[in-house]
Order: C-alpha cells, then sequence, then structure tokens
C-alpha cells in the first residue's frame, strides 16, 4: 500500500522466539524492499534461567546484541 510501517514484538523468549522471529522478519523485510522497522522492547522480553547451564542475563544481552546488529531497532520501553 506504499505506506510505512512499524512492528514491535514482546512477551516471548529472547533468544529463542523473539531473536528468531525478528531476524526472519528482518531478513523478509530487506529481501522485499519493504518500509517497515522491526521494533523490539528490551524491557518486555526475558529469557529462562537454569544454574550452570542457562544464563538468563547473559543469553538475555546475547540476544539483544545480535538483533541490533542485525538492523532491528531495540528500545529499552515503549
Amino acid at each position: 500500500d506504499g505506506k510505512d510501517h512499524e512492528d514491535s514484538y514482546n512477551r516471548c523468549c529472547s533468544d529463542i522466539c523473539i531473536m528468531q522471529f525478528a531476524l526472519c522478519l528482518q531478513a523478509y523485510i530487506h529481501e522485499h524492499n519493504l518500509s517497515q522497522r522491526v521494533i523490539v522492547c528490551s524491557d518486555l522480553i526475558e529469557t529462562y534461567h537454569i544454574d550452570q547451564i542457562h544464563d538468563a542475563y547473559a543469553y538475555n544481552q546475547f540476544a539483544i546484541d545480535v538483533m541490533k546488529a542485525s538492523g532491528i531497532l531495540v528500545v529499552n520501553n515503549i
């Protein structure tokens, strides 16, 4: 329709659901040359913690860093 669009995704596991979906959506947007931005609010995403297996802080930060490096707009709050 020629209009600009923004999408935001939150409330899910940051290093699995959110990151994978946001990366796929970002790739689709670029592939089809769309005027859209993917926005993820870091205050609304989190991951799980299992001692000595899955450090929530580290994995959450990794997901945020990967999304930022891929051109996804990560904001602290909306």
